[in-house]
């Protein structure tokens, strides 16, 4: 079973793991561990799910699952009796 999506809440309190970052920290930047360099990742929005997937872009090793929308929910038909 692959792990939960971040929310907000664990986003909220994460620091900056980067040694010597050059960023500002009133934002939040994630990096790939196996390729750091700025301009390394790619971000793809999954409607289905309500998920942004954030990768490498170089090796495309997945770096976080953040879930940024509510995933609609499965609809069934209605029978009519």
């Amino acid at each position: 079973m692959p792990p939960k999506p971040l929310t907000r809440l664990d986003l909220d309190p994460a620091g900056c793991g980067m040694p010597n970052c050059w960023h500002d920290h009133s934002v939040l930047y994630l990096h790939p561990r196996c390729h750091p360099s700025p301009g390394k990742t790619e971000a793809s929005y999954h409607k289905a799910s309500g998920t942004l997937k954030i990768a490498c872009a170089e090796c495309k090793a997945l770096v976080a699952e953040v879930q940024v929308a509510e995933a609609p929910r499965a609809t069934f038909p209605r029978l009519i009796s």
